[in-house]
Formats: structure tokens, sequence, C-alpha cells
């Protein structure tokens, strides 16, 4: 197996070589993930140890994702502080709801502290979230094409999802890679699949 850094490389190589990207066009999501409880009688004071009724550590998830890539040959550094931290609200790109973030600049590294409630979709989030980390350390001129979510993110992302066992990326939900490619159920009792009707008929029913 080829080492991972080396396959980067060798996708940027490509890229130069060919110019013209290939997945210019994405097609619009056809579904969103959202999380919906009652915290009200939760115990969610101690999020990153877990808490009585979250077993949830967001630190643990990250340093095993983190630990797993470098063992494939991908070296990267970790956020500020060496920390993730959870956050009541994310927001993207302007101002837009997110599950997740990472700043390039600030290096800080968040999530939304209700995903606490499944740990599988914390870890799914948390290797999105870390797929615009290793591409922000590893910069190339296409890095912000659709919105984050261009060619580059997909074959990052591919290499990622070979590496840790995720789903394969596809194109028409891969801002929302591997939370779509998830069967229904996957992530428990607190996450529902719910069909965005706007962006269904937006894409012809797709």
């Amino acid at each position: 197996m080829i080492a991972f850094q080396e396959q980067l490389e060798a996708l940027d190589a490509e890229h130069k070589r060919n110019g013209e990207s290939e997945v210019g066009n994405l097609l619009p999501l056809t579904g969103e993930i959202f999380v919906g409880f009652d915290g009200s009688n939760l115990d969610l004071s101690r999020l990153r140890g877990g808490g009585v009724d979250c077993k949830t550590d967001l630190a643990a998830i990250y340093i095993e994702l983190f630990n797993r890539l470098r063992s494939a040959g991908l070296y990267f550094d970790p956020p500020a502080n060496n920390t993730v931290s959870w956050a009541l609200e994310v927001t993207g790109p302007n101002s837009t709801e997110a599950l997740g973030g990472w700043n390039p600049d600030t290096r800080l590294f968040v999530l939304r502290s209700d995903l606490a409630l499944s740990p599988e979709f914390t870890r799914d989030v948390v290797a999105h979230e870390m797929t615009h980390q290793i591409i922000s350390q590893n910069p190339q001129p296409n890095d912000h094409d659709n919105g984050g979510h261009g060619e580059r993110f997909f074959w990052v992302a591919r290499l990622v999802a070979q590496v840790l066992d995720m789903p394969e990326p596809r194109l028409d939900t891969l801002p929302a890679w591997p939370t779509m490619d998830r069967p229904d159920g996957f992530y428990g009792p607190y996450v529902e699949r719910r069909i965005d009707e706007e962006s269904r008929d937006a894409s012809g029913g797709r």
C-alpha cells in the first residue's frame, strides 16, 4: 500500500496536470441529517469525559482517528493547544448552521454538543472535519471549490475513508459525507434522516 502522504501528493500532481476539475458540477443534496433530542433530563455537564447520560469522549475519538491516519503515513499537526471542543452552536461559511468546524487560521476544532448523544455520529463528523484539516495543512488553489467540498475534498475523503473504514464518498452528498452514506438507524434513536423536499425537487427527484 502506498503511504498516505504519497497518495495525497500524487493526487495533487494529477490535478495540476489535468487542470480542469472533473467534478465541478456537484448535484444538490437530496436530504439532510439532523439531531433532535430533549436534553432537559440529561446530564451533559461533563461532555468531554462523558457525563452520566452521555458516554461520548470527543478527545478520545479524535485521538483514535488521528493515530490511525498517522499509522497510514499521513502526518499533520493537531489542533491548537492539542484540544478539541464542544460548542452549543457551530456556524459554517456565510453563517450557516453546521455540525462541526475546523478553522485553519485559529486552528480550532469544534463540534456541536448535541452530537455527543451519538458516538457514531460524533466519529463521522470528526472524520469529515479532519479531512478539511488535512487539506488545509497541504493547501492547493482549488481547496475552496464548491464551498470547500470540491474535487480535492472528494479525493482526500476517499483516502480517509479507506484508512478509517468509512463509506466511499459520493459526489451528490459530498458536503455531508459520511453521514449521508450511512444506513437508516446507524446513529441510534437520537438521529433521524429527514428528506429535504426543496433540494430533492431542485435535483429533479434524484
